[in-house]
This record gives structure tokens, sequence and C-alpha cells, in this order.
């Protein structure tokens, strides 16, 4: 009779000591904590869309999450903590699709292109991160660090190597930001398409100095299928503008 190899033998023989941990109740704990946490942060990310960071409570988060009350500070100490867990995961993968953009572009400018169109895009796909985004601009300086660090860097190497015709980068950056949260609400509002991130790349590309009818040319080439691939995915795969 033929043996099993022994690969074959410590794989079922660990799939079923997981088994056999799952089943204990530390593991059936640290599955109910995590599941808890998980509904606090989707609670507090379509609270906060709602009212914003500064007007959300906690109260309100615990009850969308159908959560005790006392339950909320067995996971977090406080409402800004759990708005900085709610940014970095839903922030964290659409940063990756954003670093793809980037990495896998060599023109700086149609990069920029790439990376403030998929924005407006994921704005679009999931309306409750958009609303959530655009209201925590003011309260959440992770927020404004991750973006303006990954902006920062594209637009410098747009600037040195003579893409860009950038005189102060910092008020290039702030304009930038500052008009993707306008132009996210804006949408969001008006219930437009995502055909306004094209306008919106059109427009900053001139401002950073791509001549007009170039800007209008790189900010309507279609994107990548693995960007979008990417982007549709339940978890998003950098930021950076």
């Amino acid at each position: 009779m033929a043996t099993k190899p022994a690969g074959a033998r410590r794989s079922r023989a660990q799939a079923a000591k997981q088994r056999l941990k799952d089943a204990t109740p530390v593991g059936r704990y640290e599955r109910t904590r995590l599941q808890t946490r998980m509904k606090l942060v989707a609670a507090a990310k379509s609270v906060m869309a709602r009212a914003g960071v500064e007007g959300a409570t906690i109260a309100e988060i615990a009850s969308e999450a159908d959560v005790g009350f006392g339950s909320f500070y067995n996971h977090f100490s406080s409402k800004e903590e759990i708005a900085e867990a709610v940014f970095a995961s839903q922030t964290e993968d659409l940063a990756k699709v954003l670093d793809m953009a980037r990495q896998g572009t060599q023109d700086p400018a149609l990069a920029v292109s790439f990376i403030q169109r998929l924005i407006i895009r994921k704005a679009y796909l999931d309306p409750v991160w958009g609303w959530f985004i655009v209201r925590a601009q003011g309260a959440l300086p992770q927020m404004q660090t991750t973006f303006k660090e990954r902006a920062a860097a594209t637009l410098g190497r747009g600037t040195r190597e003579g893409r860009f015709n950038i005189p102060a980068i910092e008020t290039a950056i702030a304009i930038t930001l500052g008009g993707l949260i306008a132009v996210i609400r804006n949408m969001l509002e008006e219930k437009l398409s995502d055909s306004v991130g094209a306008e919106f790349a059109d427009l900053m590309l001139r401002l950073y100095g791509v001549a007009p009818k170039e800007a209008a040319s790189l900010s309507r080439l279609p994107l990548p299928p693995q960007l979008l691939a990417a982007l549709h995915q339940p978890k998003y795969a950098s930021a950076g503008l």
C-alpha cells in the first residue's frame, strides 16, 4: 500500500491542529473580539461619513454596530483612535493601488492623471468612504500627512525631471488636496459620474505646467486594467497624488 508523502501528512496534521485551535475557547474569543472590532470600525465609517469625526459620538457608533456602549472601550480608547483605524483600514489598500500607478508609469504627468482619477473613482465606487474623507479632512491629521507626503514625492519627481514647472510645491499640494476634496464632495452631492476625475486631472496638469492640449490628452487616456481590477477588489490595493 502506498504511503502519503511526508509533506501531505504534515499539511493534514497542520489543518487538524488549526481546526482544534479554532474550536478552543481562546480561538473563539479571539474571533469574536476581531469581529466586534470590525463591526465598530464599519459603524464608525458610516457614522463619521454622515456627521464627521467631530460630530460623531461613541454612543452612536456603538448603536450602529449593535455593540454595547461599554464594549467600545475594550477596543478603542477614544473616538479619535477609531477614526484613525477607519482611515487606516480604508486607505492602506487604496495607497497600494496608487503606488502601483506611480511606480508602474514612467511619465510623472501620466502617473498624476491616473492617481487623481483613481482617488475620485474610489469615492464614486464607495460613497461612504468618500463622505468620510470629505468630512474627516479637518479632524484627522493622519489623512493630511499620508496624502501630503505622497503628493510631495510625485510632484517633486515631475519637477526634478522637468515635466512640471511648479515654483511652490507646498502650495501646489495644498491646492491639489483641497481641490480633490471639493470635487469629491460635489460629485457625491450632485450624484455626478466619476468622469469629473478626468476634468480635475486635466486642470491640475495645466496648473503644474503641462501644455493644455497634452493635459487634455493625458487626463483622458484609459485607466490601466490592472489598476481598475485592484481598485474593484473588496480590499483596495498606496496613496499619492
